[in-house]
């Protein structure tokens, strides 16, 4: 689908593609310029869309309707003969032809036969392209009888229609006149009385009429709050103090970075209010937003992050976000709260509870009235039928806490059985994910399971169900999903998880979702492209979101995806198997097979490219996407597809060539911030003090040998003898192999440990371990014994302690040494390791572990080498606008690697990229596995990007005065977790959840959206704080204004 269009700044000027498309006929063209509509911006052109949309509905007789969208089915051909305006329709969509004669009222509607919304758009186009050939042709068709055959001159007659329809003039030189002619006589503003008759939008002064109709009281609580800044915009222009019309309504500058209301706006300085008729009419007329609600406490709202609590007391993954303006009466907060996860109870069986952030404990509330600030994160929970608190009943308060090694629990394995299980590691490179081993099963049956996922749960409460009673109807314990309509899991039919979540983000995708649900693609479907499958591709793909979409589907439901994955891989053989592949490549093949399928090529006769100048490549950025849509014609190119601008400036002769580049993602590198890796490493001596060493790296692009060797030149110690170790929640992890990549643990707690020489005597070598003797919590570094194999158990005290002592401070009897499983750390008291000649292996064998259990943890607190290695190094932060600075920033490029076509210079040159147009949805493409002459591997940098609100104004090349048109929201994210060779995708989507059933107090704001991870046949809802992870590999934004410059295009 590439149509690649270079273009030369010193080129001779080529005419105009879309004038060469009209020569024939204004009205009959296919090729409309909409995107120079009366120089406005894209938001406003699709508002002008919409509006007149809206306006040929009513024409026709349709009901009035405010809002409305503008469907798919007016892309394509329209064939009902209702959707043909007949002459008095046309007269209602245009009744200033009323005051024109009959004949040339009439001759004008022929001129926009065949009278559908397509012909209506062309002309209307016409008329600001080219308002001299629009009145031409009108005109031209008076004395045709109705043909829309062009004249090339207007006759007597047709002159004489014309003075007569804009008014006598004293004189007129020719009795006919050809265009030429007609050009040079009438200038643009003496044709404005008939240019004015098809004006899309009111007047000045009648907007002004309708929009200050319905002033707001001053006890208004139902307006909304419209920026100081635009509405000064507008009041100039509908009082004609300027002749500009306003961009979409912007409302931002009245939130701020979180995308919360400012808290000091005031009311004539920082906004002013209008009623909710008028919001309804700027919208209308304007679109934009974000729809701000006006209360006489609007700064005074709070944000509450409500988690509703599990039936044994733990809080859920089903969160909202809600907004509460106080006061509130707590009882009304609880029940609308309650409304909201569908929990129909009264007040007194409800309670909640608060707490600042996650790592603390929760409080109860008790006050009687709401009127804040409540801490941000609120528990709701409810009694039991016992009337019984859950939460009252749990005694470990670990059990709020995030996971960690050797927590029991209930996990969801790959064959889809509840079984027990521990954790067994928790990833340090990937956010949320633990190792889980099911008891009973070998270690090789082990799996990572993202903690969000739903498929980790209390122990007992999905394998003995018994102990646990149901009070909430949606808390079944086969529930694989939250009930949601379209939110169904989808079966993994063996290294399928890619294909599954490609499906979930673009089911997520709602501007196409209606297309195919409501099978309007169906008159689409190319039959004769010999690259498509004839449409089985695209009649599959209607089917699994028919299946996933379907209003049967309960929280029980899983849906099948074989027959999608039968009939797709028959077109792309690549995916047959059960091979593990690449989402974003899956992602980007099944994109091409549905465009391929639907493609409606349009044939123009070739033209010459439009030249750059050295100032605006407007003209040619139009030709090569023209040319672009000329060839593509289907939904994916309306909504996927954008054009980048490549350009290279010769640095000898500053010659400038542009090249434009239509692109279905914006893959972006990972910023490279170009700071030196230092790993830190806690080195235990055999007899000396443990010491913080520090490796200065310049890459990651090494091994564990360059660190052991490092390290041997800085202890003096062979390498031979040195053994490096991960540390993870004060365990050790695993021993790192010497090939192991540096990438993999250079975000890891890393140990090195002296192994004892191996004389006649064999060595054990023994993992050392400390703990709270009070919470049984492991706590500081662990460390590595080796000992000889017939050591006593009072070799092994003695030696200890005077290990202990080389680098901590503590009295006699300060500690007790056990011996006991890995596992059983956190949970088992363990066997005390007695002080007597007894043989060391006939109380202690590994794989057991020593326990150096403390009667206060201050004696490890103490150590500031220790505590140095357990805090984190604080790490830059990388921001999904520094990795579009990074791939758009000008790079240079070497003398030997180009020649300038222009002066045949090889004196070198500078590249850079920006995107021109962006679609409706922008994938980008996070590039995650990084290969070099040296290594592969998979960057695991976390990337911060926004939920909300991405600009990508200062990325796009073209001039752009809408600052709406360039505002994007996140709605999903393939993520990948894993490496190079193998791996897992889960896919999170943004979920808008529709009007509560029933009446909320008025001081509490429903949320708009969830966020819901798809995690194969388990779907499950996630806190909004923890969609962006390291894990993330794409991402789908789309744009917040309604409809685009593209869907207007494919209209015409």
């Amino acid at each position: 689908m590439n149509n690649n269009a270079e273009h030369d700044s010193r080129s001779p000027t080529a005419e105009d593609p879309a004038r060469d498309s009209t020569a024939t006929s204004v009205f009959l063209s296919a090729a409309g310029a909409l995107d120079e509509w009366s120089n406005q911006s894209a938001e406003l052109k699709a508002v002008a869309v919409r509006y007149f949309h809206t306006r040929f509905l009513h024409a026709m007789g349709g009901a009035a309707t405010t809002g409305i969208s503008f469907p798919r089915q007016w892309f394509t051909k329209v064939e009902k003969n209702k959707e043909r305006l007949d002459f008095p329709a046309f007269l209602r969509l245009f009744p200033n032809l009323q005051r024109l004669a009959h004949g040339s009222a009439q001759a004008c509607w022929k001129a926009f036969q065949p009278g559908d919304i397509h012909a209506c758009l062309r002309a209307l186009s016409m008329r600001c392209t080219s308002p001299h050939e629009f009145i031409f042709d009108w005109f031209s068709t008076s004395t045709s009888f109705g043909m829309l055959k062009r004249k090339d001159i207007l006759s007597k007659k047709d002159v004489k229609a014309l003075v007569d329809a804009l008014g006598p003039r004293d004189e007129i030189p020719h009795e006919s006149m050809s265009l030429d002619d007609f050009k040079v006589f009438f200038t643009t503003a003496a044709l404005a009385p008939l240019l004015s008759i098809f004006d899309i939008f009111p007047s000045p002064y009648d907007e002004m009429t309708l929009i200050q109709a319905c002033p707001p009281t001053a006890a208004t609580t139902d307006g909304f709050m419209v920026s100081a800044n635009w509405f000064s915009h507008w009041t100039a222009y509908t009082t004609h103090k300027v002749i500009t019309r306003p961009p979409s309504v912007y409302n931002l500058d009245l939130m701020d970075a979180q995308g919360q209301l400012k808290p000091t706006l005031q009311h004539h300085v920082d906004y002013e209010v209008v009623s909710t008729a008028s919001w309804t009419a700027l919208m209308e007329l304007y679109g934009g937003g974000p729809a701000i609600s006006y209360s006489p406490n609007a700064g005074a709202t709070w944000t509450l992050h409500v988690y509703l609590a599990e039936r044994d007391g733990r809080p859920s993954v089903q969160h909202r976000l809600v907004h509460v303006r106080p006061p509130v009466p707590m009882d009304d907060l609880v029940l609308s709260l309650g409304k909201l996860f569908d929990v129909d109870a009264a007040a007194s069986t409800m309670r909640l509870w608060h707490r600042a952030a996650s790592d603390l404990d929760w409080t109860l509330w008790r006050d009687e009235i709401y009127d804040g600030p409540l801490l941000p994160q609120v528990l709701l929970e409810q009694q039991t039928p016992n009337a019984e608190w859950p939460r009252t009943l749990y005694k470990a308060t670990r059990d709020f806490r995030p996971l960690k090694i050797g927590d029991a629990v209930d996990a969801y394995d790959c064959e889809r059985v509840w079984r027990c299980g521990i954790v067994q590691r928790v990833s340090t490179l990937e956010t949320h994910r633990v190792c889980i081993h099911f008891t009973g099963f070998s270690s090789i049956y082990d799996e990572w399971i993202h903690q969000d996922s739903g498929k980790i749960q209390p122990r007992g409460s999905r394998t003995n169900p018994a102990k646990y009673s149901s009070h909430w109807n949606h808390h079944s314990l086969v529930q694989l999903n939250p009930g949601f309509l379209g939110a169904v899991g989808l079966l993994n039919l063996g290294n399928t998880c890619f294909l599954n979540c490609a499906l979930q983000c673009l089911s997520a995708t709602a501007i196409w979702r209606p297309y195919f649900l409501q099978k309007l693609f169906a008159k689409d479907i190319n039959r004769h492209n010999k690259l498509g499958t004839k449409g089985k591709t695209v009649h599959a793909f209607a089917a699994i979101l028919g299946s996933i979409w379907s209003p049967k589907n309960t929280c029980t439901t899983v849906v099948t995806p074989h027959d999608f994955r039968k009939v797709f891989s028959k077109c792309k053989p690549q995916f047959d198997g059960f091979d593990q592949h690449d989402g974003h490549e899956y992602i980007a093949s099944l994109l091409d097979a549905i465009h391929e399928d639907l493609n409606q090529p349009h044939v123009v006769t070739s033209t010459s490219p439009s030249s750059s100048s050295a100032t605006h490549d407007g003209p040619a950025a139009h030709a090569a996407w023209h040319a672009h849509v000329n060839r593509n014609q289907s939904i994916v190119v309306d909504v996927f597809h954008g054009l980048l601008r490549s350009q290279t400036t010769c640095n000898d002769c500053a010659h400038r060539r542009v090249q434009f580049e239509p692109c279905l993602f914006l893959s972006l590198p990972i910023a490279q911030l170009n700071v030196r890796t230092v790993l830190r490493v806690w080195m235990h001596r055999l007899d000396a003090a443990p010491q913080l060493c520090e490796i200065a790296l310049r890459s990651t692009e090494g091994n564990a040998k360059m660190v052991l060797d490092a390290l041997a030149i800085q202890t003096n110690i062979r390498p031979d003898r040195l053994r490096l170790i991960h540390v993870q929640n004060h365990r050790f992890a695993r021993l790192l192999p010497v090939d192991t990549l540096i990438c993999d643990f250079e975000t890891a707690i890393l140990c090195c440990f002296e192994r004892k020489y191996n004389s006649a005597h064999s060595i054990v070598d023994i993992q050392v371990l400390h703990r709270d003797a009070t919470t049984q919590q492991p706590l500081g570094l662990p460390f590595v014994l080796s000992l000889d194999s017939d050591a006593t158990c009072v070799d092994l005290l003695n030696y200890l302690d005077v290990q202990l002592r080389y680098y901590l401070t503590f009295p006699s009897a300060a500690y007790v040494v056990r011996a006991m499983h890995l596992q059983e750390v956190g949970n088992a008291v363990g066997t005390a390791i007695p002080t007597t000649d007894a043989a060391l292996l006939s109380h202690f064998m590994p794989p057991q572990v020593l326990v150096v259990e403390w009667a206060s943890d201050e004696y490890i607190r103490q150590n500031d080498g220790i505590q140095r290695m357990l805090t984190p190094p604080s790490r830059p932060v990388v921001t999904l606008e520094m990795c579009l600075e990074n791939f758009m920033k000008k790079e240079e490029i070497a003398d030997d690697c180009w020649k300038c076509e222009a002066c045949h210079a090889a004196h070198g040159g500078s590249r850079q990229m920006d995107i021109w147009k962006a679609p409706d949805v922008v994938m980008v493409h996070l590039k995650r596995f990084h290969y070099s002459t040296v290594q592969h591997n998979k960057v695991q940098e976390l990337v911060h990007f926004p939920l909300d609100g991405l600009n990508l104004r200062p990325y796009i090349g073209a001039p752009v005065d809408d600052p709406n048109a360039c505002l994007y929201d996140l709605y999903a994210v393939v993520n990948h977790t894993g490496g190079l060779s193998e791996g897992h995708y889960t896919a999170y989507t943004r979920y808008d959840l529709p009007s509560p059933k029933t009446t909320l107090h008025p001081g509490v704001l429903p949320p708009s959206h969830v966020w819901l991870n798809f995690d194969d046949e388990i779907v499950a809802e996630i806190p909004p704080q923890n969609v962006a992870t390291n894990a993330a590999y794409v991402l789908f934004y789309r744009r917040r204004a309604a409809l685009s410059s593209t869907t207007i295009l494919r209209v015409i």
